[in-house]
Formats: structure tokens, sequence, C-alpha cells
């Protein structure tokens, strides 16, 4: 379950059409005289990345990093009516390299807006498609936070992060 969630999450986020990280970077509302960041160039999780998966250097910046957040944790009960159904919590990561601190400050401000619109996105009812995998669905996203950090990663910084905890079925025999 956690495999095809990461993997279903990352590739929504870099989804080239109206639903991705980019395209929202385009249609949001920005304050005053501010612009638009500069479109995330590297979208990785860590079952298909060895950068994100070791938290290395990204190949390109800004980046975003997809992985789990917390420790997944299962009801121990065998049911043989409900699939399993389980809470599972995922960080995405915005990683950027600036020496200029506030237009890193506003750009991740902006990128997490962005984010948080992908994601409420990926959960209309319209797209369960997407969020469906080998019998795994992200059913809803219970909560979504976000947070400004400030973690080495190479060259790059990680500002900040979404972490959204999602209700995740596996329908698997």
């Amino acid at each position: 379950m956690m495999l095809e969630s990461i993997r279903m999450l990352t590739d929504w986020l870099a989804d080239g059409s109206v639903n991705g990280v980019n395209e929202k970077l385009g249609v949001i509302e920005y304050d005053g005289e501010d612009t638009a960041p500069v479109d995330v160039a590297f979208f990785g999780d860590d079952t298909r990345s060895e950068e994100v998966a070791l938290r290395q250097e990204p190949p390109s910046y800004p980046a975003i990093y997809v992985t789990e957040d917390a420790p997944w944790t299962m009801d121990g009960e065998v049911n043989t009516i409900i699939r399993r159904s389980e809470n599972l919590t995922i960080a995405i990561r915005y990683i950027l390299r600036s020496h200029d601190k506030w237009t890193a400050r506003r750009d991740t401000y902006y990128t997490l807006r962005a984010i948080v619109a992908s994601v409420k996105e990926l959960m209309d009812p319209a797209n369960l498609a997407a969020r469906t995998r080998d019998n795994v669905c992200i059913e809803s996203a219970e909560e979504i936070s976000q947070l400004i950090v400030h973690e080495a990663v190479g060259d790059g910084t990680v500002t900040g992060a979404v972490v959204v905890t999602f209700r995740v079925i596996d329908a698997a025999p």
C-alpha cells in the first residue's frame, strides 16, 4: 500500500496537465507584484529514485521529494469482508537552491500552495482512477499540513513541506 500510494502521488504532482504542481503554479493567485516561482525541475520518490531514498542532492533544482513521513501501522485483526484500510502519512518536500533567503521563503510559500491545490484536485471524485493502482486506492486525505523547514540536501535546502495523511484501502486478497 505504501509503495503504490507514494508512486501515485508523485506521478500526480509531476503530471504535465492541469493537475500537476507546475501547472498549479500558473493559476494560483500571487500577492501584489510577486511572480511565479521557477517550475519544479525534478519530481522523485523514495521507491524510484536513489537521490530521494538516500536524501541526496537532486539532479536539478527546484525539486520535490515524496516519501513516507510516519510509522505505518495497521490493524492486526484479519478481516475477511472489508479489506485493509489504513492511514498513511506522506511528506512532499520542496528543495530549493537559493542564496536569497526572502525570495526562497516567498517561492516556498507559493509552491506549497500549488502542492496543496494539486493534492486537493487528486482527491476530487472525478480522479478516482488516478488514485487507484494495483488494488490499492487512496480513499481520502484525512489531514494536510504545511511547514517551513531548513534541512540541507546537497547544495540545496528543504525549505518547506506538505505532509498529508491519506486513508488508503488495499483490496487485494
